[in-house]
Formats: C-alpha cells, sequence, structure tokens
C-alpha cells in the first residue's frame, strides 16, 4: 500500500523518466501545488515547462533552468532530488502500468482538495468570529466555495477515440446488466417513452407552466411516483408549507378530494376515514423527505448535500426556481442570477450524481400568443436556464383557455387533459405525452385508463357530492 508521499516520488519519477506523460490530460492539469516540497515542486515546474517549450533534449535543459531560478546550491541538490526519485520510480512495481499512475495522480488531487478544504475552514473559522460579518453570508461563501472545490475535483479530460469505444461498451454492459428497478423513471408510460433513460443522476430537468397549469401537483405526483420505486427523493417547497404539500399527496394517494383531506377530523368515522388511514400509513414509509422554510442557493445546496450524504438521495425537486435568491448580492440583473442558479443546480448535479428538477414559472407572453402553448423562450428570467437544463418539460391546460361549453373532460367532469412537452432533451428526442388530471384530488393518470377511472368513480360515489370544479385550485 503506497503512501502519498510514495505517490508523489512515482508520479514526479514516472515524468522524469518520460516527459511525453503530459499528452495525458490527467497529468498535463497536475499544478506545481500538487506536490508538497519545494524541489519537487521546482523539478515538476521544469519538466512541464520544457514539455510546452517542445524541447527533447532534457539533460541539457534541466540543469540551467533550475539555475536561472534558484541559487547554485538549491539547483543541484533538486538534481540530486530528481534522479533519487527517477530511480525510486524505476524500482516499483508495476509503474509501467498507465491505469497504476493514474491511481497516484489521483491521490495527488485528493490531497490537494484537502488542502483546500482546510484552508476554507481556516478562513470560515476567522469569519465566524467576526461578528461584524453576517451569518447568512459566511455560510453563503463557505457553499459557494465548497461547490468550486468539489469542480476541480472532477476530472475535466480529453478522451482518445479509443477510450470512447471502451467507454461506450462498459456503459452497455453495465446498463444490460441493471434490473428494471435501477431506472428513475416518471411512472407515466408516454412520458417514459420519450425520456427513456428516467430521470437518471447527474441531470438538470426545468419544468415549467403558467399558473394554474398544474406543475405543483404534477411535480408532487413525480416525487410520490420515485419514492414509490425506492429512489430517495427531496421535495424543496420555497412556495407552499409542509402541510399543504402532505395535503396534497394524500388525496392523490388515497383518490380522495383535497376538500376532503383538509376536513378528514370530520370524517374518521366514515369510508373516508378509513381510506385515509390506509394511504397515510402507506405514504409513511416512503423515501420521501421534505424540506420548507429555505430561499437562497446556498442554503439549499449545503441542505442537499446533507440530506444526500444522511438519507442516499437520488432525485432532488425544487418549486420554484424563481423564488430562489443568493447571499452573494452581487448579480447585475434578475436574469443573471436566476442564470446562476440553474448552473449551480446543474454542478451540484454532476458532483453528487444527482437528478435535480427545478420547477419554473413562464412569461406572460404565452397569454399574448393565438396558440398557448408553452415554448422554451417563455421560461422568466431565463438566462442560462436553457442551456444549462438537459431536459426541459412544459405543462399545457387547454381547458383552462376554454369557455366553458368548448372544455373537453373526462369521468362526468371529473378531469381532463394535460399535455407534457418535452421541449428539450439533450440526450434524446422532443415530444409530447398526454396525462389525465384529476384536479379535486391533484393526481396525474395515463389518459388511456379512462375505464380503471370510472371504475374508481363508482367505488367512490359517498365522496361524489363533495367533488369540486378544478378551477378552484390556483396551482
Amino acid at each position: 500500500m503506497f503512501d502519498k508521499r510514495e505517490s508523489e516520488k512515482i508520479v514526479l519519477g514516472n515524468i522524469i523518466k518520460n516527459q511525453n506523460l503530459f499528452e495525458n490530460k490527467e497529468v498535463e492539469n497536475l499544478k506545481e501545488e500538487h506536490f508538497e516540497l519545494i524541489e519537487e515542486k521546482a523539478i515538476f515546474s521544469v519538466f512541464k515547462d520544457a514539455y510546452e517549450k517542445g524541447i527533447s533534449n532534457i539533460k541539457s535543459f534541466f540543469l540551467p533552468e533550475l539555475k536561472k531560478k534558484y541559487s547554485q546550491s538549491e539547483a543541484e541538490k533538486y538534481l540530486l532530488t530528481a534522479k533519487e526519485y527517477y530511480l525510486f520510480s524505476k524500482n516499483i512495481d508495476p509503474i509501467k502500468d498507465w491505469k497504476t499512475i493514474k491511481y497516484h495522480i489521483k491521490v495527488l488531487e485528493d490531497k490537494f482538495s484537502r488542502k483546500s478544504l482546510i484552508k476554507t475552514l481556516k478562513e470560515l473559522e476567522k469569519k465566524a468570529n467576526n461578528e461584524n460579518i453576517e451569518i447568512e453570508k459566511i455560510i453563503g461563501d463557505f457553499s459557494s466555495k465548497m461547490l468550486e472545490i468539489s469542480s476541480k475535483t472532477k476530472d475535466e479530460r480529453v478522451y482518445t477515440s479509443e477510450e470512447l469505444s471502451s467507454y461506450k461498451l462498459d456503459d452497455m454492459e453495465y446498463k444490460q446488466n441493471l434490473k428494471e428497478d435501477a431506472f428513475i423513471y416518471s411512472g407515466f408510460k408516454d412520458l417514459d417513452k420519450i425520456i427513456v433513460e428516467g430521470f437518471a443522476g447527474t441531470k438538470l430537468t426545468v419544468l415549467g407552466a403558467r399558473p394554474a397549469m398544474g406543475k405543483s401537483a404534477f411535480a408532487l405526483n413525480l416525487a410520490k411516483n420515485f419514492s414509490k420505486r425506492k429512489k430517495p427523493t427531496l421535495f424543496i417547497s420555497l412556495e407552499m408549507g409542509a402541510l399543504q404539500i402532505v395535503d396534497r399527496m394524500l388525496a392523490e394517494e388515497s383518490n380522495l378530494t383535497l376538500t376532503t383531506i383538509k376536513t378528514i377530523y370530520q370524517h374518521q368515522q366514515e369510508v373516508f376515514g378509513s381510506k385515509f388511514s390506509k394511504s397515510i400509513n402507506k405514504f409513511a414509509q416512503l423515501p420521501f423527505y421534505l424540506a420548507d422554510g429555505i430561499g437562497s442557493l446556498e442554503e439549499i445546496i449545503t441542505l442537499i448535500r446533507k440530506m444526500q450524504k444522511k438519507y442516499q438521495i437520488e432525485v432532488v425537486i425544487i418549486d420554484y426556481l424563481q423564488l430562489m435568491t443568493s447571499n452573494k448580492g452581487k448579480y447585475i440583473n434578475r436574469v443573471q442570477e436566476v442564470g446562476s442558479f440553474s448552473r449551480g443546480l446543474k454542478m451540484l448535479a454532476n458532483e453528487l450524481n444527482i437528478h435535480i428538477i427545478a420547477l419554473s414559472q413562464l412569461s406572460r407572453e404565452v397569454e399574448k400568443r393565438a396558440d398557448k402553448r408553452p415554448m422554451m423562450s417563455d421560461i422568466r428570467e431565463s438566462g442560462n436556464i436553457e442551456q444549462d437544463a438537459d431536459n426541459i418539460l412544459l405543462l399545457y391546460r387547454e381547458n383552462y383557455y376554454l369557455d366553458e361549453e368548448e372544455k373537453v373532460t373526462y369521468d362526468s367532469g371529473n378531469s381532463e387533459a394535460v399535455e407534457v412537452i418535452v421541449s428539450k432533451q439533450r440526450e434524446g428526442y422532443t415530444g409530447m405525452a398526454k396525462l389525465k388530471f384529476w384536479g379535486a384530488q391533484q393526481k396525474f393518470e395515463e389518459l388511456d385508463e379512462i375505464a380503471e377511472s370510472q371504475k374508481n368513480k363508482v367505488e367512490n360515489t359517498e365522496e361524489k357530492e363533495i367533488i369540486i370544479d378544478n378551477t378552484e385550485f390556483p396551482f
């Protein structure tokens, strides 16, 4: 087993033996700061400089270059160190294996990140002891620094065609061996046919809609479907309180109206009470987590990291993007600020290998068009949102714009169609899935499940008289 000092010697020794190692992105990305001792920094600096200048005769370059930067005694000392490292690496088996060298480079990168972290923590302690600095700013600056350190630990590299081919074959083998429950599907067949790999990690999805389209209800349906498939899901609400959220989820789970759920204390001895008890017991077993009362990007990032570590969260849903704030307070305008939110969330999704779904309001420009179907450009304060998002889903409920006599409904007028428009998918095609929405129950279903829904309607005849019009709910 190698310690970190040996890793430094092995990496530097192999660079001394073969400066063409700089052709590999892993070696090229190394800096002097990745090495501990001053002589290591000096040796690495000279070899990297020789490579960048295209100097092949390193023997005639090395010592003179050292003497330009250091004293005679220091230069000679560093020359002896270079020879020592060369011999050290030569005698380690199996150093010629590139995977082994990559392992030791990773050790250096890990050590460098830890040093950066220690430095940041010391700065944090100093700021925390300064009562003139607001605590929100301290936490915000710390979260931003953590995101920066984390992003630097990710290897941004260039792949050869051979490496890319190997990577793809490995990916194929991995997916062939996956069980069906390993994927994170929405639970809606038509939508899952479009987003074929489901809501996999490292992606940012933006779910946009005008008010009253049902985006919060749809997001909660997704959250429940994910958690029912044993995918730990975190819902961050910036708009509704905890009881509002749980009422909506229990209405969908129990197939009782939202009004009934809100007044369930009046119905405990009725059939509604029995259905409610069964539903709340099922709901209590789900790996679903709800957070409210936070609003800044920095607080949200800190919370997500904490929850992912504690509960292995796989999906995060944020309701909604335009309600977020920042503790930095240095943005020129709101568009730039909201754009920074989408970028920060995308980076976090990559870092933690999670899927983040951010809800978004759409601008009023939709209302001015003859065709009210939303487009990507309708996203409010879009900035970089369209660019950062891997997927963009837009909801459209046609009945909202129609006169009463023109509306198309199902189930005796208690449900209606909602279009889920996939207007962007970075790794797939666009399209539209049509779902059926029960406003009173906050429930989305496949549109072709009309017969089953009618059956449910008959079974719930005692509830029929308190089903109310969808327009009562300002989603």
